[in-house]
C-alpha cells in the first residue's frame, strides 16, 4: 500500500506539536502519578501552587506554538520579513524552548538575504544542541551564509 509522504509529513508535525505543546507537562505528571508522587497531583490540581505554575506554562507554551504557526505561515507563502516579526514575537513570548522559532528566523533572514543576522542565529542554534546530524546541517548553513556575506562585500 503506497502511503501519501504529505500525509505522513502533517502526522508527524502533528505528533511533534503535541510533544513539545502541553502534552509533554501532562506525560511528566502522568509518570509521576504512576511512581504514587504526590507531586503529581500538585501538578494537576490547579489550587495549588505547583498546578498554577504548570497551567501557566502550558498555556504560555500553546500561545507560543500558535505564534511560530502564523509565522510558519508567512514563511510558507515567501512573506519572508512579515515571517520574521513573527518569530521574533514568538521568541519574544517565552525564554524556554526556543530552538524552533530561532530555526525558522535563521531560514527567513537567508531568505531575504540578511546573512549576518541568519548567522547570529545559526551560532545560536549550534550552541543549543549537541545532536551530530543536526550540527552538520547548520554548520553548512552557517558556512553557505558567511560565503554569501564576502560576496555581497
Amino acid at each position: 500500500m503506497k502511503i501519501n509522504r504529505q500525509i505522513i509529513l502533517v502526522l508527524l508535525i502533528v505528533v511533534a506539536v503535541f510533544l513539545i505543546g502541553a502534552g509533554i507537562y501532562s506525560y511528566i505528571a502522568f509518570m509521576q502519578m504512576k511512581k504514587g508522587s504526590e507531586a503529581a497531583l500538585r501538578t494537576f490540581d490547579p489550587t495549588t501552587e505547583a498546578g498554577k505554575v504548570s497551567i501557566a506554562r502550558r498555556k504560555e507554551m500553546q500561545e507560543r506554538i500558535n505564534q511560530e504557526n502564523i509565522a510558519w505561515q508567512y514563511y510558507q507563502i515567501g512573506e519572508y520579513e512579515r515571517a520574521i516579526e513573527e518569530y521574533k514575537k514568538a521568541l519574544e513570548m517565552s525564554e524556554h524552548h526556543q530552538w524552533v522559532s530561532r530555526y525558522r528566523l535563521s531560514e527567513a533572514y537567508e531568505k531575504t538575504g540578511n546573512h549576518k543576522v541568519a548567522l547570529q542565529e545559526i551560532e545560536w542554534l549550534i550552541s543549543q544542541n549537541p545532536r551530530q546530524q543536526v550540527m552538520d546541517e547548520l554548520k553548512k548553513r552557517k558556512e553557505k551564509n558567511l560565503q554569501m556575506m564576502t560576496v555581497q562585500y
